[in-house]
Parts: C-alpha cells; structure tokens; sequence
C-alpha cells in the first residue's frame, strides 16, 4: 500500500475543501427557500403532509384499524380512528427537509453525474418509504400505547429515519462516489467525463 506523495495529499484537501463548502452553500441555500417561501407558502408542505396522510391509510386499514383522514388547516392532515383525531401530519412529518439534505449531500459529494442522476431520486424514494412507515407505526404507538408516543416520536422512530439516510450517504460514499481521499490524484474515472476525481481501489 502507497503512502499518499504530498501532491496527493493536497489534491485530496482540496476536494474536501470543495465539498464542505457545497454542503455548506447548498444547505443556505435550502434554509433561505424553506424560511422564506415554502414555510411562510406552506401550501406544498401542506399538501404533502395530505398525501402521507393519505397513503397511510391503506396500510392501517389493512391491519383492521377504521381510520380516515379529516380536513385540518385547510388539507386533509388529521388521521381519525372511528371518528376520534389520532394524529395529525405536520410540515415536520413530510420528510421534506430530509430529503432536501440528502439530496444535497449527493449534489456536494465527489461523484460521477450518471450515477448522481438515479441515486438521487431513488434515495428520495426511500427516504419517502421510510418516513411513510414512520407515520403508519407511530399512529399504531399512539392507538397501542400512547403513553409512550411522545418519547418515540422524538427519538426513537426519527432515529431510525436518520439512520436510513446515514445508510444511503455511506453506501453513496462507498460504492458509488468513485472517490477517495487515500487513492492516488492521478487515478480518475475515466468513463465519465464529468469526473475528475480519484477512484478507490
């Protein structure tokens, strides 16, 4: 195994250096657009939280649970349980956010543009699921036993959610980026043109 040559070291630096600082623009970025026109809109939000709540159904339905949704500031985001509000979906339980920084992440990461055009959308997908099965477990928490909603609301189940995109950020860097920081500068992907970056071996 090579020691990296200090030109190595420095070129590896630097794309790090890149990287931080496209995470860090892109992030200011989506909290400037969040804060001023989608929260302050809130009709998108708003409406995604109605189609979670939505989808939803189907699935506590199937395990033999009477439950429907209600209108709730302007949009069907309360869950009901024979009538009686369950939980309602707010901006937070969109996974909106989530997806925007691990969509931001990819954008920022070392990697080639063939492979960040479908992990992109099919990171959001299943980041989409998760969340979905977040929603549907938590309104099972709280019909079962509510007097631990509000712990596993908080931690629990949003850790798992976590996880889920850490997992995708890690199987991103590790199979897909195409890029070390301990392989040689001069070892680049040469399949993709738009990819200057070292491969890992």
């Amino acid at each position: 195994m090579q020691t990296p040559t200090a030109t190595e070291t420095i070129g590896s630096n630097k794309v790090v250096a890149s990287f931080l600082l496209k995470a860090g623009g892109l992030y200011v970025l989506w909290h400037l657009v969040y804060q001023l026109y989608l929260e302050k809109e809130g009709v998108m939000i708003r409406q995604m939280a109605a189609v979670i709540a939505s989808a939803s159904l189907p699935f506590l339905r199937m395990l033999g649970h009477n439950v429907s949704t209600r209108n709730y500031n302007g949009f069907d985001t309360m869950l009901t349980l024979d009538g009686t509000d369950l939980v309602w979906i707010d901006s937070g339980c969109t996974g909106l956010t989530l997806m925007a920084l691990f969509a931001g992440f990819i954008v920022a990461y070392p990697g080639p543009l063939r492979h960040k055009a479908w992990f992109i959308p099919v990171g959001v997908l299943i980041i989409y699921a998760v969340n979905l099965l977040r929603v549907v477990v938590l309104a099972l928490n709280h019909i079962r036993s509510r007097s631990t909603f509000d712990f596993n609301h908080k931690f629990t189940y949003t850790l798992v959610v976590y996880a889920a995109i850490f997992g995708l950020w890690v199987l991103w860097a590790n199979r897909f980026s195409g890029f070390s920081l301990t392989a040689p500068a001069d070892q680049t992907d040469k399949s993709d043109p738009g990819s200057a970056l070292p491969l890992s071996v």
